[in-house]
């Protein structure tokens, strides 16, 4: 079976604009699973695995990366595998 995966990442801490800040992301990846429990396990495996999202991480965190599945549904149409990029938005100031 096909299914779409919704992802939800928290404390990734990027540099951009010369600045460092603590980011969120939103993401869909399409993956080939026996269930859901399966297709949840491949696409968080796909983000954590993401070679330009690790390079783009600050090695010395002040924060452990986390990826929650926010929703997953069976695809009807064939769509293609895997699946890239992110919707990143500045987490919430913990002050």
């Amino acid at each position: 079976m096909k299914y779409g995966v919704r992802l939800i990442g928290e404390n990734f801490e990027l540099e951009l604009d010369g600045k460092i800040d603590n980011y969120g992301f939103i993401t869909t990846r399409f993956v080939k699973a026996k269930n859901n429990e399966e297709a949840e396990l491949k696409a968080v495996e796909l983000v954590k695995s993401d070679q330009r999202l690790n390079e783009a991480l600050i090695k010395n965190r002040s924060y452990e990366p986390m990826v929650y599945l926010e929703e997953i549904w069976e695809e009807k149409w064939w769509k293609r595998l895997g699946g890239h990029g992110y919707g990143f938005y500045p987490m919430a100031s913990e002050t």
